[in-house]
């Protein structure tokens, strides 16, 4: 079912293979020994310049005291390795530290050369002479595990001849390399923040509009500090403005000093305001320039988070150069160009609608730098290599790119099967198995971002060795003008386009291939949109002004049509996203839209205060025999039935708790039964599962629901129930909403079958092919469980807070929750099937029959 690093809530008949994926390990702390406690707590006199009460997180970071170091005692008879004078029996501050899961440290600042002694709630001495990150022969002690207790702290000099020597003792949980930056002041200006200005001194935080915004991590390259993110990129400059602005009013980060900071591009922060020009159509209108010559490269790279933003570069010649929607982003507009003029270039910033204002960022980059990214690597995998989790060796190449760029990577071998990974500036990573054989793994993307691109080459099974070749090349354009623009391609109500998903489309989060479209229409337009194609599995979105994401996999079962039908809330702009289903898929497709519909009432409150809640909650932690328990998965079930009691109002007479050996077939089917001889067209049936799930060849074959061959199971106690088996089961039920909320691997493989009937949505943790996290963090066995209670018992889903909770408002809830706290990044967070995948877990919801703007539950 679940995965951790590697380990995944799946199940399979073979032992081997069960031991691999369920492999558990504990660690367990270990106590120090008594004899280190030679000097324990409080077994010296009362400091001399006072203690002080701290917590992890504390606010007033440095904590700063003023004090005389030195004394006539020689250091050395406290701990042979510490050296310098002190005074032995009384230490000069005592710190009373509750520690969390940050490192500690405690420094000294002074004009002379100074000492640090220190004894640890643990008993333990810590002595530094000169701090290599300080000035003046400072000492300091970094504590990267620190324990919670009282710490003994004495400033010593290293003569015995200095008396009256001030000094500052700091205390921090800035990282060492931080130390010497530091505002050492005992809170100068007043604002209780130790020299950290608070929000209201003027930092300007900007937007959220960052890929990674409202992941509790700040991406601005403005700040450091704890709660930094391992990855940070220009771009993200003022565009996290929620995480930075609660770490820093925290006192977790604090702002970089202009010389710190390292810009590779210059960017530019403005604000379009009622005071600037306009152009045509009455919008605001700032304008920047740069000089250039014939042959080089620029990037412009536009982003706000307060308007749709225009973007328009002018040659000297008067040319012009246009991007309005980049990758079908409300918020960012790009250009990418290679110049065929020496001179001056005008880089006009504005929206695409009259009258918007706001603040923005715009990073212009110019490159006359003829190098190359074309490499040819011949290569060997071999013992010795650095390897992944599950024992598969790997070698790892660079290169400089750019936005736009069109790049191929492309990886043979002989020897193994190849296994080929490509991560970007900010993180994000696209991956190949095999392309055309299993010896050979290829990557054709057009780049999204500025900076070094890793190429990772791996096999797909563990410990494989061999030869190897690897290609990285620039691929030829169409335009040696305009290398890059994935503009929206404009469409009005009424019309059919043809479209074609190929190498060098946007790619989504997930690696599909998509094309954009945008139309405007007004609030209480009924709008059809159809798309279709017979060469890949379609998946079709709508994003509406406001941001919310409306989706359709399979139309009437079938995986060859998508179809939205809607009544609009809102007036504007309205972007359509033509996908696959599946990564990697490509070709033809038909899109069309139309005006009105067939099924007006999809739009409708299909929620009544009369209605029932009724509800399956099945959960299986302890599993029959050895090495296949799931952690806290038991404790989702319970989880998400309170949620509905408390949250919805269900009876907790409707609700069937079906836990461990509980959670049988034939329990399962009988609860099913008793439920379906209740309910009525009026109510709501809720399947909540939390356990273990796998994937199983098809006894008759691939179909229209399962074109891969595979069915998709809930592993119960007793045995597996396959996805066709709880189809056939619902459809005996007669149930005005059936809502299916499954936590386990491969649950996305139940939408095709289940979800794509009438009255019916599901939510599954995982795609069909990707295992599922254990959610630690949460101390739950899984994260929608999590997720889904705070939607329904907190209320946190109910965006316009009037009671009711819509399909939208629950699936827009749950995506927001999972891209901030599932996603992975390190080599270790892989959430994979087999061979090193290179993607995460994400939210799968199919509204299927049930209109987003449906009530689901009224709070």
């Amino acid at each position: 079912m679940f995965s951790n690093s590697g380990t995944g809530k799946s199940i399979t008949a073979q032992p081997a293979i069960m031991q691999l994926l369920h492999k558990i390990v504990i660690l367990s702390a270990l106590s120090l020994a008594t004899s280190q406690a030679a000097f324990s707590q409080n077994s010296f006199g009362e400091a001399s310049f006072g203690s002080v009460d701290l917590t992890v997180g504390f606010i007033d970071d440095p904590h700063t005291v003023s004090l005389i170091a030195g004394g006539p005692d020689s250091a050395a008879s406290l701990d042979d390795n510490c050296v310098g004078f002190i005074t032995r029996q009384q230490p000069d501050y005592d710190l009373n530290y509750e520690a969390g899961s940050t490192h500690l440290g405690i420094f000294v600042d002074a004009e002379v050369d100074t000492t640090l002694v220190i004894n640890d709630p643990g008993g333990n001495w810590h002595c530094s002479d000169d701090a290599s990150s300080l000035s003046n022969s400072n000492p300091g002690v970094l504590f990267n595990s620190p324990l919670s207790g009282e710490y003994n702290i004495w400033v010593g000099t290293y003569s015995d001849i200095g008396t009256n020597d001030s000094a500052t003792l700091a205390i921090t949980e800035w990282d060492e390399s931080t130390w010497s930056t530091l505002n050492l002041d005992p809170d100068p200006d007043q604002s209780g923040n130790n020299g950290i200005a608070s929000t209201s001194s003027g930092v300007d935080f900007g937007d959220n509009s960052s890929v990674w915004a409202d992941n509790s991590e700040c991406d601005d390259p403005r700040f450091e500090g704890l709660g930094m993110a391992s990855v940070l990129i220009d771009s993200d400059l003022f565009h996290d403005a929620r995480d930075c602005s609660a770490l820093y009013n925290e006192g977790n980060i604090r702002i970089l000093g202009g010389d710190q900071l390292i810009l590779g591009s210059r960017i530019e922060r403005g604000s379009l305001s009622r005071s600037d020009s306009t152009r045509s159509n009455d919008s605001f209108q700032d304008s920047y320039t740069f000089t250039a010559s014939r042959g080089d490269s620029a990037v412009i790279d536009l982003r706000s988070g307060e308007f749709d933003t225009y973007l328009r570069v002018r040659a000297p010649s008067g040319e012009e150069f246009v991007n309005d929607d980049y990758e079908s982003s409300f918020d960012r507009s790009l250009l990418s160009l290679s110049l065929s003029e020496t001179g001056v270039y005008d880089v006009l910033v504005s929206s695409f609608d009259s009258g918007e204002t706001g603040g923005y960022t715009v990073a212009i980059e110019t490159d006359n730098s003829t190098e190359s990214i074309n490499q040819q690597i011949n290569g060997t995998l071999a013992a010795g290599d650095n390897t992944y989790d599950d024992g598969e060796y790997v070698d790892s190449y660079t290169f400089q790119g750019r936005p736009g760029q069109s790049v191929s990577v492309d990886l043979q071998s002989d020897n193994f099967d190849t296994y080929l990974i490509l991560r970007g500036p900010n993180g994000e990573r696209e991956s190949n198995d095999d392309f055309e054989s299993t010896t050979r793994s290829r990557i054709e993307t057009q780049l999204s971002d500025s900076g070094t691109y890793e190429v990772f080459v791996t096999s797909f099974a563990a410990a494989e060795t061999g030869d190897y070749s690897l290609r990285i090349s620039d691929i030829a354009t169409a335009s040696d003008q305009i290398v890059a623009a994935r503009d929206v391609v404009s469409v009005e109500i009424g019309d059919t386009v043809q479209g074609n998903l190929e190498q060098g489309d946007s790619l989504s989060d997930e690696n599909k291939f998509q094309d954009s479209y945008v139309f405007s229409a007004s609030a209480g337009d009924t709008v059809t949109i159809d798309l279709a194609s017979s060469s890949f599995d379609t998946y079709l979105s709508l994003l509406t002004p406001s941001g919310e994401s409306i989706e359709n996999d399979d139309y009437q079962s079938s995986t060859a049509q998508s179809h939205l039908e809607i009544t609009l809330q809102e007036s504007g702009r309205f972007r359509v996203i033509a996908s696959s289903f599946a990564s990697d898929e490509s070709g033809n497709y038909r899109l069309s839209l139309s005006s009105g519909g067939n099924s007006p009432s999809s739009n409708a409150v299909i929620s009544t205060a009369s209605s029932q809640i009724y509800g399956i909650f099945a959960g299986v932690a302890d599993y029959p025999g050895e090495g296949n328990d799931l952690e806290l998965t038991d404790q989702d079930a319970r989880r998400a039935r309170d949620a509905l009691i408390q949250g919805a109002g269900m009876n907790p007479d409707n609700a069937y708790t079906l836990i461990d050996s509980d959670a049988t077939r034939a329990n399962f089917q009988s609860a099913l039964d008793d439920i379906a001889a209740s309910m009525d067209q009026d109510d709501t049936l809720v399947i909540f599962y939390s356990g273990h799930g796998n994937r199983v060849p098809r006894a008759a074959g691939p179909n229209s629901s399962d074109p891969d061959g595979m069915d998709e199971t809930m592993e119960l106690y007793d045995g597996a129930l396959l996805d066709d088996e709880l189809s056939d089961m619902l459809d005996r039920v007669n149930a005005g909403k059936i809502l299916l909320v499954m936590d386990s691997c491969f649950s996305g493989g139940f939408a095709k079958d289940i979800v794509s009937k009438p009255g019916r949505m599901g939510l599954f943790s995982s795609e069909e092919d990707v295992t599922s996290q254990v959610a630690f963090k949460f101390q739950a066995g899984g994260y929608l469980s999590v997720f889904f209670d705070e939607a329904i018992r907190g209320g946190y889903a109910d965006r316009d807070d009037n009671g009711e909770l819509t399909a939208i408002e629950l699936s827009e809830y749950l995506h927001d929750r999972f891209r901030a706290d599932v996603k992975a990044f390190g080599d270790a967070d892989y959430v994979r099937t087999s061979g090193p995948q290179a993607s995460y877990q994400h939210l799968v919801v199919d509204r299927g029959g049930i209109g987003p703007y449906n009530v689901l539950f009224n709070h």
